[in-house]
């Protein structure tokens, strides 16, 4: 994913609704959650904050932090 795959019109609801879902295939043990997160956050504990995925997210978006990408969100609303 990177910035480009974001919608033009995205919404930061479902933004936050995909860290959840990320965060909860990670504790359930999925294989391509965590090696989407090992890739983002190779350091990082699993599982996963919800803070943490909210990162994940955001670098595979192209974004250097959550806060980074909820701006680019705001700004295309």
């Amino acid at each position: 994913m990177t910035a480009s795959n974001l919608p033009l019109r995205p919404s930061l609801e479902f933004l936050r609704k995909q860290a959840k879902k990320l965060a909860r295939s990670i504790a359930a043990g999925d294989v391509e959650a965590i090696g989407r997160a090992r890739a983002q956050l190779p350091n990082a504990t699993l599982p996963l904050s919800q803070r943490d995925a909210q990162l994940v997210l955001a670098r595979e978006y192209g974004f250097p932090g959550w806060q980074d990408l909820v701006k680019e969100v705001k700004q295309r609303l």
